[in-house]
């Protein structure tokens, strides 16, 4: 039974992505592609919309997507009845006192394979290649920028559009799957709560000015579709014992069968950049440098796939999915991070292991003698990756 208090919920983009992943990665994999050509001697008069006609289900009980051709043309397309019938206006009066609102003349949009969700662009234009394209409308962007510059130009008296920027700032990263607008929370957060003595303003604007550009440079993100490739699997570590601060890592993928460790002493200045504020303990800072050191090493094996990150710092775990610290001056290797994953297209998830369960335990302490003739010991990479 309908009543008027009912709707469709499309929720949230990240539901219609994994949705459109699902549906069109069982596509690929279970059914070969309708012939669609075929379909138009079917439906002659749907003016080249006879691929609206094929309707995809999923069966929950065989966990599998069933394909269905409509005999008639679905609802609201071209040609359909409710477009070219003459009984059209009593449909559209039923429909009224029912409660439900259609849309005519210019707001009936055609099928298409994009449209706009919440502030962002959603394109299938290449599900046939195995991607579908999320990217933030243009104007929103711009709506960013715009509260940037008035910051900049207002200096330090206009903290009155943090709040703003902020929420607009994490709203568009969070709508193209990143965390690239983390980089600069942390620091809007002090800076708006205390002012000049959490950050200095000038390193405010240009955390603002560098997410900000990461979102356009960025372009859309490719998500590749539902496979039954498994995931890239990488174990990272970290160490402190007195002055030494070494971290490791390995890399597993059973799709090809790699298999990659490293571990070393994390440089000296890279170091003393963490003992600026006079902080003594820095193991978080040492659980979370070989993250971004494993991302940068193996990117090229990372691009555009699903990887299950395992880290045994609870500390480190909660910066990686939050996508800040309290700690402001972990922001910068958060925002490599974060960077790195949205020019990579892969989609990380983050899992706490327990230390002895850890299989980079050793290589953050630099003993290999367990990695060999299993794993390939290989340098790891400081440089930036394209």
């Amino acid at each position: 039974m309908v009543t008027e208090t009912k709707k469709i919920l499309l929720k949230d983009i990240d539901k219609i992505t994994c949705l459109a992943r699902y549906f069109g990665g069982a596509t690929v994999a279970e059914v070969d592609f309708f012939r669609l050509s075929s379909l138009s001697k079917v439906h002659p008069a749907a003016g080249g919309r006879w691929w609206t006609s094929v309707l995809a289900v999923l069966d929950v009980e065989l966990d599998k997507v069933l394909y269905f051709e409509s005999l008639a043309l679905p609802f609201g397309a071209t040609s359909a009845p409710l477009a070219k019938s003459a009984d059209s206006s009593a449909l559209l009066e039923l429909m009224s006192l029912l409660g439900w609102q259609v849309s005519t003349g210019d707001k009936l949009k055609k099928f298409s394979s994009t449209f706009n969700m919440l502030g962002a662009t959603i394109s299938f234009n290449e599900l046939s290649k195995g991607f579908v394209n999320v990217s933030n409308k243009p104007e929103r962007i711009e709506d960013i920028e715009k509260l940037a510059k008035d910051l900049e130009a207002r200096g330090p008296k206009g903290v009155d559009v943090l709040p703003s920027l902020k929420g607009k700032l994490l709203y568009a990263a969070g709508h193209v799957f990143g965390k690239c607008a983390r980089i600069a929370t942390p620091l809007i957060r002090h800076y708006k709560s205390f002012g000049s003595k959490s950050a200095d303003f000038e390193s405010l604007c240009r955390a603002i000015r560098l997410a900000i550009g990461t979102l356009k440079e960025a372009g859309p993100r490719r998500i590749s579709l539902w496979s039954e490739q498994p995931p890239i699997v990488i174990f990272s570590d970290g160490a402190h014992e007195s002055d030494l601060v070494t971290r490791g890592a390995v890399v597993v993928d059973q799709a090809t069968g790699f298999k990659e460790v490293f571990g070393d002493r994390v440089p000296d200045d890279v170091v003393t950049g963490w003992r600026q504020s006079g902080r003594r303990q820095l193991i978080f800072f040492a659980e979370l440098f070989p993250v971004l050191v494993a991302k940068r090493t193996w990117a090229d094996r990372l691009r555009n796939r699903r990887v299950l990150l395992f880290v045994d710092n609870q500390a480190a775990k909660s910066a990686l999915i939050r996508g800040y610290s309290p700690l402001v001056d972990a922001s910068k290797v958060l925002a490599d991070i974060f960077e790195l994953d949205v020019r990579l297209g892969c989609l990380t998830w983050v899992c706490w292991v327990p230390s002895k369960s850890n299989v980079a335990d050793a290589a953050s302490r630099l003993e290999f003698e367990s990695y060999a003739g299993i794993f390939k010991r290989v340098t790891p990479r400081y440089a930036e990756t394209s």
